[in-house]
């Protein structure tokens, strides 16, 4: 079904690209442009759910705003087993986390006293995250979860019934619909998120699945999970220090502890990430920075 899949969305991109090309002046290239229609039903949607429609509406006619087809296509069809796993027990990356676990070691010791989990595990999983924070992603956060959440909804724009909705069979717009309101409960969570800490929202970039930051949490695990680790009274996960609190305080809230099995860890882990790769080579690393 996902090989279906990926031509059709693929067909959904060439199509995308040639109406906005060569219907200049047309309903289309209007449509695609002109953002209040493009995510009207979403608007509507948001502002129903409560929020303020003046900034729903600000949000969505400002320059930063941007609808992303090519996510719908790219979030369905990424293999996460693509990934050589490998490299993050590399020399070089494990040189890499021992330097992290001494110019952090005070914030990693303070979460392994208030949460239970080692500084070698979170070292570890942000390694394998982000590569300590140097791999964050690029993808502007709101235009993503609003693509995505656009993506499955039953009242679309008319491009969007063109160009996507019209190319895909019934399995997979079951499968973008159940996407879709995942990243609209996301979307939801990041909304409130910039509101409570008072942060640009269209500064904010991420995975093409909307985690961002060095742990790459989604906006639902970050108010859940998030903590300050600085004192400054704001969770700001582009910072070391609330990073490791949160990742800390997530695996604890998951049920970590220091004196369950390997197997039972790796288990927790893949409530992070659902991969059986990646649990494997978080714990592998952990176990070798511990050497």
């Amino acid at each position: 079904m996902k090989k279906r899949l990926l031509k059709h969305l693929i067909f959904c991109e060439f199509s995308l690209v040639f109406l906005i090309a060569v219907c200049s002046n047309t309903w289309a290239d209007r449509a695609f442009n002109d953002k209040s229609s493009v995510f009207l039903p979403l608007k509507e949607r948001l502002i129903a759910d409560g929020f303020d429609k003046k900034f729903i509406d600000r949000l969505y006619t400002h320059p930063g705003i941007r609808f992303l087809p090519q996510i719908v296509e790219r979030y369905i069809t990424y293999r996460e087993g693509d990934l050589n796993y490998s490299q993050f027990l590399s020399p070089r990356s494990i040189s890499m986390s021992h330097k992290y676990l001494r110019q952090y070691r005070i914030p990693l010791r303070k979460a392994h006293e208030q949460y239970g989990v080692s500084p070698e595990v979170i070292a570890s999983l942000l390694l394998v995250e982000t590569r300590l924070g140097r791999y964050v992603g690029n993808y502007p956060v709101l235009s993503v979860l609003s693509s995505l959440a656009l993506s499955g909804m039953e009242k679309k724009s008319s491009l969007f019934q063109c160009v996507i909705a019209h190319h895909i069979d019934a399995e997979a717009k079951e499968v973008l619909k159940r996407k879709s309101e995942w990243a609209y409960a996301e979307l939801k969570s990041f909304l409130r998120y910039v509101m409570r800490d008072n942060l640009d929202p269209f500064s904010i970039k991420g995975s093409l699945a909307g985690a961002f930051g060095i742990p790459q949490f989604v906006p639902s695990s970050l108010l859940k999970y998030g903590r300050d680790g600085d004192g400054d009274e704001c969770v700001d996960l582009y910072n070391h220090y609330d990073t490791i609190m949160s990742v800390g305080n997530y695996l604890k809230c998951c049920g970590w502890k220091e004196s369950l099995s390997r197997s039972q860890k790796e288990e927790i882990l893949l409530r992070y990430n659902r991969s059986r790769y990646y649990a494997k080579t978080i714990m592998d690393l952990s176990e070798r920075l511990t050497e």
